[in-house]
């Protein structure tokens, strides 16, 4: 189906400048996520980045403190639908669990890190989780036997982190 020129419009504004997730964009404007993609692909080809306009509009509108903090955000919930997932599946071998929430710490760090100069809360965020993730490494080398029961912890740990620091 062929969609016109000002549903493209309202799509591309819906992600770029409202800042709405694809799934939502699909229902509000009738258009499927695929199609949004190709657009987007499309687009980016003729050097128009939705991405990086999205990001200059959030940095635009909020500062680059605030901009960052919402990047943030999106890559915690993130996070937060990825954690159960590895946990609850059962193809997936606890040790190999381990692993994965560790890259997946691994990966909060950096994030963090990069953006701890925009905002100093940050910075106290990323040395709490650098904190974790050493315990985390400590065990997994030290005390192996005891890796599952730090995950179980650790998780619950995690907002008690971030209402404190986040």
């Amino acid at each position: 189906m062929a969609h016109s020129k000002t549903v493209r419009d309202a799509v591309r504004t819906a992600y770029v400048h409202e800042g709405l997730p694809l799934p939502r964009i699909s229902e509000l404007h009738g258009v499927s996520q695929p199609v949004i993609r190709q657009w987007k692909a499309r687009a980016k080809k003729q050097g128009d980045d939705w991405d990086r306009a999205r990001t200059a509009s959030e940095v635009g509108a909020r500062g680059v403190a605030e901009a960052s903090e919402a990047m943030l955000i999106r890559y915690l919930r993130q996070a937060q639908v990825l954690m159960p997932k590895i946990e609850d599946d059962p193809d997936i071998a606890t040790a190999d669990k381990i692993k994965l929430m560790a890259m997946l710490s691994d990966s909060y760090s950096k994030m963090t890190a990069s953006f701890a100069r925009a905002n100093p809360k940050i910075n106290q965020l990323t040395l709490a989780m650098d904190v974790v993730r050493l315990l985390a490494d400590y065990v997994m080398e030290n005390h192996r036997e005891h890796a599952a029961e730090l995950v179980a912890v650790l998780e619950g740990f995690g907002p008690t982190l971030t209402a404190r620091y986040g």
